[in-house]
């Protein structure tokens, strides 16, 4: 997650230096279901939003609220790197109920939900601040009988750290 300046389409771009901003993941298909996160209007992400599809985002609330007052962000289009010449439009194919993120006490942000699936350079090598991945399996039985069938699966998405190459090193002398 982050936060990231969001373009809405068909909208004035924000005054220089003052972009609208927005929370923002990267999520499978599955998430926002096995956390019983609802969905006001439109759908959840699913497993054919992918490299090649139409790029689609999930909007909360709020966020729908302020770009799109009074009327449907359904079909509404967003690029997250703002309004420029040339900007990665995303259509809006549904609506989450606004949630609190960090802080309790904290009303809640603008925020934009992402299918992983279509975030190629997520996928491939994320950026230290996006390269970790929160695991939310649901169960009706008992939660830790399905901890050992977990975890074989998470192991095998699990990418150990990226090692930093070290270069070798002339000891130093000190010189008299």
């Amino acid at each position: 997650g982050g936060g990231r300046p969001v373009g809405a389409g068909g909208r004035p771009r924000q005054a220089p230096g003052r972009p609208a901003w927005g929370a923002f993941g990267a999520f499978l298909p599955g998430h926002f279901q096995a956390r019983r996160r609802p969905i006001g209007r439109g759908r959840v992400l699913s497993w054919s939003a992918t490299l090649g599809a139409p790029g689609v985002v999930l909007g909360n609330g709020l966020m729908a609220a302020r770009l799109w007052r009074g009327e449907d962000p359904l079909g509404k289009r967003i690029a997250l790197d703002g309004p420029d010449d040339n900007p990665a439009w995303l259509s809006v194919v549904g609506v989450v109920k606004n949630a609190v993120r960090a802080i309790w006490a904290a009303p809640p942000d603008d925020e934009v939900y992402l299918s992983l699936l279509q975030r190629q350079a997520l996928l491939e090598s994320p950026p230290p601040q996006e390269a970790y991945v929160t695991f939310v399996p649901r169960t009706d039985g008992n939660p830790a009988a399905l901890a050992p069938s977990l975890r074989a699966p998470v192991r095998r998405l699990a990418r150990p750290p990226p090692v930093p190459r070290r270069r070798a090193r002339r000891a130093h002398r000190p010189t008299r």
